[in-house]
């Protein structure tokens, strides 16, 4: 008898064994695989605008003015501390992307070893659109998501034992853009409120002294961004609301924002009609899913729509990158759905049908990014690194350039060059720059007596005065050669716009002389 017992518990210790090393190995190629396929990536792709705009402010300015500078961006000074020590160091610019793609590889690693989920869907949020390109390739605060949502995930299931640790979390994702303040602010309302009623009533004072804490640290945290950010007098934001004249153009505004984001998180190449369909299937699929999901469904909903509203309100706030938020929040959902639901039992129907959506979104984005990663490393994602060249090679050192753009435009043509080493000057904003600030004393009219006055003393000065226009306003040239003699010397290749964004085409100019 005591043999048989024997024999049974070696077999079961031996199966583990294996099942232990079967987990190791698929940990270890999974994350081979992602890490090679990403740094790759990483390695050919060229920093846009958005990107070079965080990089410029870090390099020009000191810590209170970043500080200061980010009620313009939308985001904390989080991802520009970390950037921080990168361009003080003199890493190269180009190379970005590499600091954005080390965060995504140790949230990898933090996902295949402590996050408690199946494989499968390890490797469906893994190699999604928004882990396997857009928060890695691409160097944006985005980046630092993934591996703080998953540390909330974890620490999700802890977070009685352990309420100090998952309020510093959020405290961190929070402080990461303002895109993820609702998702914050619905896991401290549907955990720390709850918690503070139930140890009063039980009369529990440690209890209670620990859970109201934890409770105002995290607030804390949300507290620390809205100090950062708030600016109601920004220009940005009163132009963007003042867009807004009903109720009915708020509604057609965030449904319009709603079908671009949901087209955008994986279904690019679909067809309208065939979107429509599977939109509204996803959606009442996953509205019926969440009655079996108390808390999970209060925060995943409201975090969307606020999401949303908040792409509708704000520019910075934009379409793609945000839109790839929505397949994390539903990994989040996943994970965490078998904790604090309505019922004890959930039917095993209701978890396939959530399984499913988040299977078919996952699917739907990783085939959309295929197109977008291989145009990455074959085509251009922006022309700056050559313009930038074609200027070191043609203009002198301490020049002044100027540049036409209506929106941002050539940041990531100046991070190139050292501070030194040339002026920039936008013709339609009147003043010198190197990131952009959305504040309340730009000048946008088009004043052709100011710019006539600025190319005669340019003319003066310099040997040569160059013009950039960036793709959507080469229009703008059209006034300078009604008075002065203007030669294209330089247009940039062709770039590829992944889902859309805005193109990074540039077009030099230069300025011989009046008519």
């Amino acid at each position: 008898m005591n043999n048989n017992i024997e024999i049974i518990e070696n077999k079961f210790s031996n199966s583990l064994r294996k099942k232990e090393v079967l987990d190791k190995i698929f940990n270890i190629v999974i994350f081979i695989i992602f890490f090679v396929i990403t740094m790759y990536v990483a390695l050919k792709h060229e920093p846009w605008n958005d990107e070079a705009q965080a990089w410029l402010i870090t390099r020009d300015l000191t810590i209170p003015e970043i500080i200061a500078q980010m009620k313009y961006e939308g985001h904390s000074f989080l991802w520009y501390m970390i950037l921080l020590p990168f361009v003080k160091l003199g890493f190269p610019y180009k190379y970005m992307s590499i600091i954005s793609t080390i965060f995504v590889n140790i949230a990898a690693l933090f996902l295949l070893y402590k996050i408690d989920t199946n494989k499968i869907f390890k490797l469906l949020i893994l190699f999604s659109e928004p882990i396997i390109y857009y928060f890695g390739a691409i160097s944006r605060c985005y980046s630092l998501i993934p591996i703080l949502l998953f540390i909330v995930c974890y620490l999700y299931t802890k977070k009685e034992q352990k309420p100090y640790l998952y309020a510093v979390s959020l405290i961190f994702l929070a402080n990461v853009h303002i895109a993820m303040l609702p998702f914050v602010s619905m896991l401290i309302i549907t955990f720390f409120i709850p918690m503070i009623i139930k140890s009063i009533r039980a009369r529990e004072k440690r209890e209670i002294e620990k859970y109201v804490l934890s409770f105002v640290l995290s607030l804390t945290g949300i507290l620390i961004f809205l100090i950062q950010v708030l600016d109601l007098k920004c220009k940005l934001i009163n132009d963007r609301i003042s867009i807004i004249k009903s109720i009915s153009d708020i509604i057609g505004k965030i449904s319009s924002s709603i079908y671009s984001i949901i087209r955008e998180i994986a279904f690019y190449n679909v067809s309208t009609d065939i979107l429509s369909i599977i939109i509204i299937t996803l959606t009442l699929l996953l509205i019926f899913v969440s009655f079996y999901y108390k808390r999970q469904a209060l925060i995943f909903w409201p975090s969307v729509i606020a999401m949303i509203v908040l792409n509708t309100l704000l520019n910075f706030v934009s379409n793609v990158q945000r839109s790839q938020l929505i397949i994390l929040f539903l990994f989040f959902f996943v994970v965490c759905s078998k904790f604090d639901n309505t019922k004890k039992e959930i039917p095993k129907f209701i978890n396939y049908i959530l399984y499913t959506v988040y299977i078919i979104l996952c699917i739907a984005s990783t085939f959309d990014v295929v197109t977008i990663m291989r145009n990455e490393v074959t085509g251009t994602f922006s022309d700056s690194q050559n313009v930038a060249k074609f200027i070191s090679n043609n203009l002198p050192k301490n020049s002044t350039i100027y540049t036409l753009s209506e929106i941002f435009g050539t940041p990531s043509i100046i991070a190139n060059f050292d501070k030194s080493d040339y002026r920039f000057y936008n013709l339609t904003e009147n003043r010198y720059y190197t990131y952009y600030t959305w504040n309340n004393h730009m000048d946008r009219i088009f004043n052709i007596n100011k710019i006539e006055e600025r190319f005669d003393n340019s003319l003066k000065t310099q040997e040569k005065t160059w013009v950039i226009a960036v793709c959507h306003s080469v229009y703008y040239i059209e006034h300078i050669k009604k008075l002065y003699d203007v030669d294209l010397v330089y247009t940039s290749r062709s770039t590829f716009n992944p889902k859309g964004n805005i193109g990074e085409e540039y077009y030099i100019y230069e300025v011989l002389g009046k008519r």
